[in-house]
């Protein structure tokens, strides 16, 4: 039941358009039909928990099911870490300032928590890190930043 729900779970987050992208490029790439990608990926999606990234990114539309069958997929993953984890500790993996602040010591980089720094003490991290990742904190800022990336969002 759990992989049921997990995959009714993707299915419904899915971002049809990247999907649908993904299958272009593969096209282009090995003149495969658009039909026959569609349909290679959606078998693959159920038999060993592909999305249409790990399709693309393993390169599954050029291996055997038996080659198919050694990756360790996004749905795979996922069904290994509810299998051997604790659920009770979910929270700290899924939220970046819980896990960093955690294992703090472990982490080797500087990180800036922007929901509780002030603006100066952002703009001073910044300043120091030309190069820097901001990541989202936790899956609902990810889906509303997915939701809303195509406006002109300021982050200072």
């Amino acid at each position: 039941m759990g992989n049921i729900k997990y995959m009714l779970s993707r299915i419904s987050k899915m971002d049809y358009k990247a999907m649908l992208k993904k299958i272009n490029d593969i096209h282009k790439k090995t003149k495969k039909s658009r039909i026959a990608i569609f349909l290679d990926m959606e078998e693959c999606a159920r038999k060993y928990g592909a999305g249409y990234m790990d399709y693309d990114l393993f390169e599954m539309y050029n291996l055997t099911d038996e080659q198919r069958d050694t990756y360790i997929t996004r749905g795979r993953n996922n069904n290994l870490i509810n299998k051997y984890n604790n659920k009770a500790y979910f929270h700290i993996f899924e939220n970046k300032n819980e896990f960093n602040t955690i294992f703090e010591k472990y982490l080797k980089r500087d990180w800036i928590d922007v929901t509780t720094r002030s603006k100066e003490d952002v703009i001073k991290f910044i300043e120091k890190h030309k190069i820097f990742m901001a990541k989202p904190i936790d899956r609902w800022l990810w889906k509303r930043y997915r939701e809303n990336k195509r406006r002109k969002l300021q982050f200072i």
